[in-house]
């Protein structure tokens, strides 16, 4: 009897530790999410360290493959010129009208995800920079407004 107790805890113990392993989680409590991680791996785009992450929304990310919206806005502390330098500053109504229509998608009509809170919104209205890439069909819109990036990032 003695014996099935203990294969029977190491078998809870394996997999208690197998499953902290896979999930990233740690006995000290939750982590914070790295958001410049994702960002990095799928985009190749590197945020500062100095930078933070002052909201994120989940949007329609978490499909079957991992695919969907998310949008993330840092608080720019200082500028980085050279992380700017292929932001364009010509008000570009296309890119305004690919944005909203993304955000009315994937943010506002999506039934899973919440709209994004106002008050981490950008204003076409005002001046902004602007940002668009592609990889591997992941798409990428940055908008740089108020000492603020925001980030629409669709995950393929």
């Amino acid at each position: 009897m003695r014996r099935k107790t203990i294969k029977l805890l190491a078998a809870v113990i394996a997999v208690f530790t197998i499953c902290i392993g896979l999930s990233g989680c740690t006995l000290g409590g939750n982590r914070e999410p790295n958001y410049r991680l994702d960002i990095a791996k799928e985009f190749g785009i590197m945020i500062p360290e100095e930078w933070k992450t002052v909201y994120y929304n989940s949007g329609s990310l978490g499909g079957w493959h991992g695919d969907g919206d998310a949008y993330y806005v840092f608080e720019v502390s200082e500028r980085d010129e050279e992380f700017f330098s292929e932001f364009s500053q010509t008000k570009d109504e296309t890119f305004e009208s690919d944005v909203v229509w993304e955000k009315e998608q994937n943010f506002d009509k999506y039934p899973s995800s919440d709209p994004i809170d106002p008050e981490y919104l950008f204003d076409f209205n005002e001046p902004y920079e602007w940002y668009e890439g592609e990889v591997n069909l992941s798409r990428i819109r940055m908008i740089y407004q108020s000492n603020r990036l925001h980030i629409f990032a669709f995950y393929m």
